[in-house]
């Protein structure tokens, strides 16, 4: 990355840092996304890779918080393509959000199979591609999904090339709901844990980092129950994807 690209995404992600202690509704949130998270994570240290604003650090001491740009919060600047890790040393590495800005997916795999210990767990909370989430992408989203793309497929983009905010949130939707079992027969290493659907409005109504929410902070419990009564359409309605692999040699 050029230096201009690093100060640029450094500057928006204390802008997102600002932003998440202004709005409470995403912190609750996140802080639900973060229980479910920590329910699957295995013994071991933990890495978060892309950690942005530092959040999930915030809700676990314990996590290691990294990105590939340095900010004053994190822990360590890593790319989640070349960990700095000795092989078979990490318990879980945690990806939130990130999945779909990698240049080569593969490569991340294949570096996560080297860095975990036997039972270790990559966790992912991602975009996930329904009907009514793509229609909300494509006119209120600024990054771009293209279920055409086979992100294994993918080779690493030129050091000076990359952007770290390049995008396509079709990512985990086409690898783990449209094609999983070509996924793990790819990702030989590895084997499905969990995954679910989740965030049916209550995330898009948030306005998330983007804007302000669009309906006022009380409604928020109410809808929480609304989900749950959705829950039967998360393959229509949903807007995330938590999905968790664990190492099986």
């Amino acid at each position: 990355m050029t230096r201009a690209a690093i100060d640029a995404a450094a500057r928006k992600l204390a802008e997102h840092r600002e932003i998440w202690e202004k709005k409470p509704v995403l912190r609750q949130l996140y802080s639900e996304w973060y229980g479910q998270i920590a329910s699957f994570l295995g013994p071991g240290s933990t890495v978060e890779l892309g950690s942005g604003p530092g959040n999930l650090k915030g809700a676990r001491a314990d996590v290691i918080a990294t990105d590939i740009v340095p900010c004053p919060w994190l822990d360590a600047v890593v790319d989640a393509m070349r960990l700095p890790f000795r092989t078979n040393a990490l318990g879980n590495l945690v990806l939130f959000d990130v999945l779909h800005h990698l240049a080569a997916p593969a490569q991340f795999f294949a570096e996560a199979a080297r860095t975990l210990t036997r039972l270790g767990r990559v966790i992912i909370f991602d975009p996930y591609i329904s009907p009514f989430s793509r229609l909300v992408f494509a006119l209120a989203h600024p990054e771009p999904v293209d279920l055409s793309i086979d992100p294994l497929a993918l080779a690493p983009a030129p050091e000076e090339s990359k952007d770290p905010f390049d995008a396509n949130q079709g990512f985990a939707t086409r690898l783990f709901w449209k094609e999983l079992d070509t996924t793990l027969s790819r990702l030989p290493g590895f084997r499905l844990v969990h995954r679910s659907r989740e965030s049916l409005l209550r995330y898009p109504l948030s306005g998330g980092f983007g804007r302000s929410a669009f309906v006022p902070d009380w409604m928020f419990g109410p809808l929480a129950r609304v989900e749950r009564a959705l829950a039967p359409f998360a393959p229509v309605l949903a807007f995330r994807t938590l999905v968790v692999l664990e190492k099986t040699g």
